[in-house]
Parts: structure tokens; sequence; C-alpha cells
């Protein structure tokens, strides 16, 4: 077992990116959000976050994340909104991304929606054009109950669309991921790729190629629809 005691965070390094693994929740500051630090951290665990942290900022292209991110990277215990639930993960306003050991360990998809979120922030037309000029022509109704492939056909990529920037974070998420979860017969990409619409899923279409025009013109020409292929 590993045990930090008189310290306040360990941090470990993946491909150029500093991970603070927190042990006071002081060191992150958030008015809406309260931190769970870690607590008595073990060996497996921490090598289990440089795992899964390694496995997956690799996909990204050489220096992509560095260009945009000039906060910190946290990792909690827990991360609780004000009337008490928890969340996976969030982009403070200084661009700190933080994500609770759960995020690592059950929903790697956490990782790649917050970097979106980075992205977004810095390069604000993505979310602009999706309101204006394809966001208002489909129902958009977040409290829609859809379940396993259903949702591809319904418009969405997960269960998660509260708004319109959610929503593209969530595509990008699963777009890096070779299955978001284990109740998907197939991923996005190959859902993508075979075109198998049904209902409202040509809004889906529409809304991955923007996704996917948005990462290439606007972030890397190397993220472009064939890198979605090959990174998993």
């Amino acid at each position: 077992m590993l045990v930090i005691k008189g310290q306040a965070y360990t941090s470990i390094n993946v491909k150029g990116i500093n991970i603070t693994i927190s042990f006071d929740s002081e060191l992150i500051e958030s008015e809406d959000h309260t931190f769970v630090p870690m607590r008595n951290i073990q060996d497996w665990q921490l090598q289990l976050i440089r795992y899964y942290t390694r496995t997956e900022l690799r996909k990204y292209p050489k220096g992509v994340i560095t260009d945009y991110f000039s906060g910190k990277f946290y990792i909690v215990d827990k991360i609780t909104v004000s009337n008490g639930d928890e969340i996976l993960g969030l982009l403070t306003v200084d661009d700190d991304v933080v994500l609770s050991y759960s995020a690592i360990k059950e929903g790697l998809n956490t990782i790649h929606h917050e970097i979106f979120h980075l992205f977004l922030r810095h390069k604000p037309e993505l979310q602009k054009l999706f309101i204006k000029d394809l966001h208002s022509r489909y129902e958009y109704d977040p409290n829609s109950i859809v379940t396993s492939n259903a949702l591809y056909h319904a418009g969405f990529c997960s269960g998660y669309f509260p708004n319109p920037e959610e929503d593209l974070c969530e595509i990008f998420a699963c777009l890096m991921l070779k299955k978001p979860d284990d109740y998907r017969d197939y991923s996005l990409i190959e859902w993508f790729l075979t075109k198998q619409t049904k209902g409202n899923s040509k809004f889906l279409l529409v809304k991955i190629a923007l996704v996917m025009l948005f990462t290439e013109k606007q972030i890397s020409s190397i993220m472009n629809p064939e890198y979605y292929t090959t990174i998993n």
C-alpha cells in the first residue's frame, strides 16, 4: 500500500502532461463544486490511473492537448455539485480539468468529454454554428428516456444531452472510444461508417460530421475522419 502522509498531492507525467492526484480539496478552486480528495491511495490505484490516462491521452496528435491546455489536470475521489449529486468531471473557469476516480475506472469517455469542452472554450465557433444552423431544425428533448442502440436512432450517442454543448462533447467522447459502454452492439464510428440510419439518426450523422470537420480544420489536420477509425 502506498500511503501519502503530509502531502497535498502527488503527480504523474503522461504524454508531457502533469496529472495531479489530489489529497487536499483546497488545491482546486470552484464555488459551485465540492471535491473529496483521494485518501490512502494504494499503489494499484496509482498504476490504474497511470495506465488509463496514458492509454487515452496517447490517442491525441502530438502537441494538441498541450497547445490548448493551460490549466492543471486533477484527479480526486469524488466531485459533487450544490444539490449533492456526484459528477464524473468538469472543466473549471481556470481551464483545470478535474476527474473523479470513478471517471478513470468506469467511464473513460469523461476524459475526452472534458477535453472537448476545452477545445470549445478556445474555439467557440462550432457551438455557435451548431445552435444556429443545425440544432434548431430538430426536436431536442433532454428529458427523453432512450436506451441501448435506440440512442443512435433518436439522434444522440449517449443518454447525457442536457444542452447543445454537452451533446457535442458526448459525440466527440464516443468517437474517441472503441465502445463507450457495454450495451452498444457497435461503436459510434462503426455506426457512422455503415450509415445505419433510422428515425432521427440522420441528425446524428450530421453532428458527427460536424465534429470531425471541426477537429480537422480547427484543432489538428491529423484529426480527420480517418483518424477516428485508427485510434482504437
